[in-house]
């Protein structure tokens, strides 16, 4: 029985020390023990040679920097949009009690089936909740320390009331960070407009019926986030701007270690501002 419980300490050890891509690996070569194979499609371009893409989970590592250092067992963390989980639940492991907010219903059951598996893995219960949830239905009792979106904001809609809502949502001095496509990058702007036209707000309709007012990509510059969130009292402390290269060409050696040395040389810098793919936005409520 010893021998078993220091085995299981030794995994829980490891989970709790993994890079948030070291955490996503895990899961991925896992899919198949875990028996979620079929609930990965959308992880195409990941599971083709993993390994080769180095470029790639450096990158994703380094969006969640911020919240690496926020981070505290005392910390209440509150991500809204948080899809199937993977960074809520490496937050999770890093941090106090967690929820994680997701109105899509197969996001929101792949996100909760994970925190069942890494609960076994671990060998006792993670302080995190996972509900299938609207920002707007939220209790107006609920705040907390830390709030994050990865790439949601720009999906809810009305966008001021969202503002509005997620100021609320935060504790005097709690942080707000949001990690969004960058804007300003003509190609990705193109992309967005190739999928989806000009409409950039349109409805959703789940899967019990519900119909909701959505954003079609409808991404914006940090700036525009700071003007959003200035007219409800929330100050922007930074900005971030980051990776170069897409996933697509991020397996060629040579194309990624010409890049790795630009980003180096010339780390957030304005001149490259019109390339960055992401941007992480930070704001503090400082009353």
């Amino acid at each position: 029985m010893s021998g078993e419980v220091a085995i299981q300490g030794r995994i829980s050890g490891a989970l709790r020390n993994m890079s948030p891509s070291e955490l996503f690996l895990w899961f991925l070569k896992n899919r198949d023990r875990h028996g979620l194979s079929e609930d990965y499609g959308w992880y195409a371009s990941y599971t083709q040679d993993p390994d080769r893409l180095s470029y790639v989970w450096r990158h994703y590592d380094r969006r969640l920097d911020t919240v690496a250092t926020l981070l505290t067992p005392e910390t209440s963390l509150l991500e809204v949009g948080c899809g199937h989980g993977m960074e809520l639940l490496w937050m999770a492991l890093k941090g106090g009690p967690s929820v994680g907010i997701e109105p899509i219903k197969p996001l929101a059951r792949l996100a909760s089936r994970r925190k069942e598996l890494l609960e076994e893995e671990l060998g006792q219960t993670l302080d995190c909740e996972i509900r299938r949830e609207n920002l707007f239905d939220m209790g107006g009792d609920e705040t907390f320390d830390l709030v994050y979106l990865r790439e949601a904001f720009h999906h809810i809609e009305p966008r001021e009331k969202a503002v509005e809502r997620l100021v609320r949502l935060l504790n005097p001095g709690g942080t707000l960070v949001i990690s969004e496509a960058n804007a300003w990058n003509p190609m990705i702007q193109l992309i967005q407009i190739r999928a989806r036209g000009f409409q950039t707000v349109t409805e959703f309709e789940d899967e019990d019926g519900n119909v909701f007012p959505f954003g079609a990509e409808r991404i914006l510059t940090s700036a525009r986030l700071t003007r959003l969130f200035r007219r409800h009292g929330l100050s922007s402390s930074r900005t971030l701007y980051f990776r170069l290269l897409p996933t697509a060409f991020a397996r060629n050696r040579a194309l990624t270690c010409a890049i790795n040395t630009l980003e180096r040389v010339w780390d957030n810098s304005p001149v490259l501002r019109p390339f960055y793919i992401h941007y992480e936005w930070v704001g503090r409520r400082t009353n």
